[in-house]
């Protein structure tokens, strides 16, 4: 079969018998060979089986793993290509909703870059999930891991392994900050683990949480938080709390966001535990976010009693609830942030009517950020741009800046057509 495209997913795409295949690991103008491996009545899911005919861009891939762990999709190219790959799938998307202009990427360093992992356990010990399967391929290395990261990797493993642990841990997750590190255990029961020599591996500045599945991260020894500061803000994360998992790439999507903002009055919606709304409070802005996750809020207000922001305003609740109650004619930008699913109809509507001059939506799936943006027929694209968060994986995130229109750009676009 012959690869004519690429899916959202950074997968090839084919056909045979009028259906799409998609096939991940395979690359636009191959050839390749596959395994039909889930098939509906309009498109069938692939395994990639042979490569017939490779394609110039293919390249040797780094990482012993891949191919078989689900994490990365793209280390068969070099970044320039994946780069164009993500760029294209974003235009594509993006002409569904008559935008045709320019689309920049942002980036960094491909490898090393991560600075949060979760592992799963399995018999062999400590790993990550194959693609689309709950199969673990243990690892010693991930790549995109920092290489703090990956030193705690080794660790773990022989702790786990020396403790023979393997069938009472579920997940590992694993985030640093600099040389210091915050660790949460996952049990399957409860079950009493001595991690006194593990902490003394890690360091005085590392910590350790457990918990059982579905159960709060609980403090066992060392430290509670890691620190940071950006853009002038102290931070304290605790081990569940959200944060971009590419310090670079992060830093130039927050130094955007805050250089387009219009005005002094900013409400940023599906705020998580605070930070970006805590960066544009220190700009000296008044900006109201709004998060309806408990622990994420208590950041939050924590973020903003820890560094003295009064014109930060966290409110608790669900954003369709909070956000027609907080805004008004003094809004002059409305930021959003959600989870992959996107934004609730009712809230784009409500931001649709408002009165802010600019609209700054990112997102890290553009499907459901090209539907969402389809609401705001009373605003106009200035700027698409992407920010390769997640190298090699088929992920990137994407800053979408909106601007009311006016009369004068109304009748522009009427010429236009």
């Amino acid at each position: 079969m012959k690869i004519i495209d690429y899916g959202y997913d950074c997968e090839g795409v084919g056909k045979e018998n009028g259906k799409v295949c998609f096939v991940p690991f395979a690359l636009k103008d191959e050839e390749v060979d596959f395994l039909k491996v889930k098939e509906s009545s309009s498109f069938i899911k692939c395994k990639l089986t042979k490569v017939v005919s490779p394609s110039e861009k293919r390249i040797a891939p780094p990482c012993k793993y891949f191919g078989k762990c689900g994490g990365c999709a793209l280390q068969n190219v070099n970044l320039e290509e994946e780069n164009e790959i993500k760029t294209q799938i974003a235009r594509t998307h993006f002409k569904k909703i008559g935008y045709n202009g320019e689309i920049n990427l942002i980036w960094q360093n491909d490898y090393a870059y991560r600075n949060k992992i979760k592992l799963f356990c399995c018999k062999d010990g400590l790993g990550l999930k194959e693609i689309e399967s709950n199969t673990v391929v243990p690892i010693d290395k991930c790549l995109i891991a920092n290489d703090r990261i990956n030193e705690c990797i080794k660790f773990c493993q022989d702790f786990v392994k020396a403790k023979n642990l393997q069938e009472e841990i579920d997940t590992l997750l694993i985030r640093s900050e600099g040389d210091d590190l915050l660790l949460h255990f996952t049990f399957k029961r409860d079950v009493d683990v001595d991690f006194q020599g593990l902490q003394i591996m890690l360091g005085a500045g590392s910590g350790i949480y457990k918990s059982i599945i579905g159960g709060q991260p609980v403090h066992v020894l060392g430290a509670k938080f890691l620190h940071e500061q950006i853009f002038g803000v102290n931070i304290s994360y605790r081990v569940n709390t959200f944060k971009q998992v590419n310090d670079k790439v992060a830093l130039a999507l927050y130094d955007k966001v805050v250089k387009n903002i219009k005005g002094n009055e900013v409400i940023n919606a599906y705020s998580g535990a605070g930070l970006l709304t805590a960066i544009i409070a220190k700009q000296g802005k008044k900006c109201i976010g709004i998060e309806i996750g408990d622990s994420e809020h208590e950041d939050a207000e924590k973020l903003k009693i820890e560094n003295g922001l009064n014109k930060m305003i966290n409110f608790h609740g669900d954003c369709k609830d909070v956000l027609p109650k907080v805004i008004s004619k003094t809004t002059s930008t409305v930021i959003v942030d959600p989870a992959r699913k996107g934004c609730d109809a009712d809230v784009m509507k409500v931001i649709n009517e408002c009165s802010a001059e600019r609209v700054i939506y990112i997102s890290c799936n553009i499907p459901s950020q090209v539907r969402d943006i389809k609401f705001l027929d009373k605003y106009e694209i200035e700027t698409v741009e992407l920010y390769n968060m997640f190298p090699k994986t088929a992920k990137v995130e994407c800053l979408v800046i909106l601007n009311k229109k006016t009369s004068k750009s109304c009748k522009k676009k009427l010429n236009e057509l």
